[in-house]
């Protein structure tokens, strides 16, 4: 176990202690605030995974299951150049929107630029960044 990991399961058992001794007389509310403690934490950690795999928020927040093809281009690496060779009409603008709404919401100071051949192909794909960021701020 490394020293910062011990101090942090130090501090929680110390903060855990006080709190028992100070509500020891009120249990109802000490199970609210343990309650309380455990979504807090349980929604830090979710962020956090989030933050990391785009793919579990594409799931999770947006409810939608991306096809093999999507996870591969949703997990490239940051800035690298994808070619999405598929069919008309399965889902490049939508996972590239989820891309970028993920960006967005995740990296502070980020830019995604929108550009295709078409005003009305960039509009559409700006609708569908759009559409994620609402999706995902009501599940905040």
């Amino acid at each position: 176990m490394s020293p910062v990991q011990t101090n942090v399961n130090l501090d929680l058992s110390n903060l855990a202690e006080r709190l028992s001794k100070r509500f020891d007389h009120e249990p109802e509310l000490r199970g609210r605030i343990a309650q309380a403690l455990l979504e807090s934490t349980m929604n830090n950690l979710r962020e956090i995974a989030y933050r990391l795999d785009l793919v579990l928020w594409v799931r999770e927040v947006l409810g939608v299951e991306p096809a093999k093809w999507q996870e591969e281009f949703l997990r490239a690496t940051r800035g690298a150049s994808i070619l999405a060779l598929t069919a008309r009409q399965c889902g490049k603008t939508t996972t590239a929107a989820w891309a970028m709404a993920h960006t967005a919401l995740y990296v502070p100071g980020s830019l995604s630029v929108v550009a295709c051949p078409a005003q009305r192909q960039s509009a559409e794909a700006v609708r569908r960044v759009r559409e994620a960021v609402i999706k995902a701020g009501r599940k905040a």
